[in-house]
């Protein structure tokens, strides 16, 4: 468990057995801000200085949320895709789509901030828009 600093909000990572199980945002840091495996991964992708993440992740979801987060992770650095795109691809609607992209219990390592809506930024249930539309700018992808 280790919380990062990025800008004026904490990243918290939740570890269990060797595999990231659980992330959010936060205004106070949640668990320690020194060591904590994974970390300097973590912090590598908030300086800019990383586009991918080597990081196993274990999801608690359900089979569809699964399935939705595995197309999201799909999602190049950089890059964003549509709701109604991943719906196409899985044969379902954009709605349904963004219902399991609410439940992803690892934001930034599973990039649900990578999904957007058509006409604009979509949702994000991680912390609030305003983070979404940071992390994109991060990745220069707006």
């Amino acid at each position: 468990m280790f919380s990062v600093f990025w800008e004026d909000i904490y990243f918290n990572v939740l570890v269990e057995n060797g595999a990231v199980v659980r992330a959010f945002f936060s205004k106070k840091p949640a668990f320690s801000t020194e060591g904590g495996e994974f970390r300097e991964q973590i912090e590598e992708y908030f300086d800019g200085k990383r586009v991918e993440f080597n990081i196993p992740v274990r999801l608690k979801v359900p089979p569809f949320t699964e399935k939705v987060l595995a197309e999201v992770s799909k999602i190049p650095y950089g890059r964003t895709a549509a709701y109604s795109e991943i719906a196409k691809k899985l044969n379902t609607s954009p709605r349904a789509v963004g219902q399991a992209v609410k439940r992803n219990p690892v934001p930034v390592i599973i990039p649900c901030h990578r999904v957007v809506a058509k006409g604009g930024l979509g949702g994000y249930s991680a912390f609030d828009i305003k983070i979404k539309e940071r992390l994109l700018k991060l990745e220069k992808s707006i």
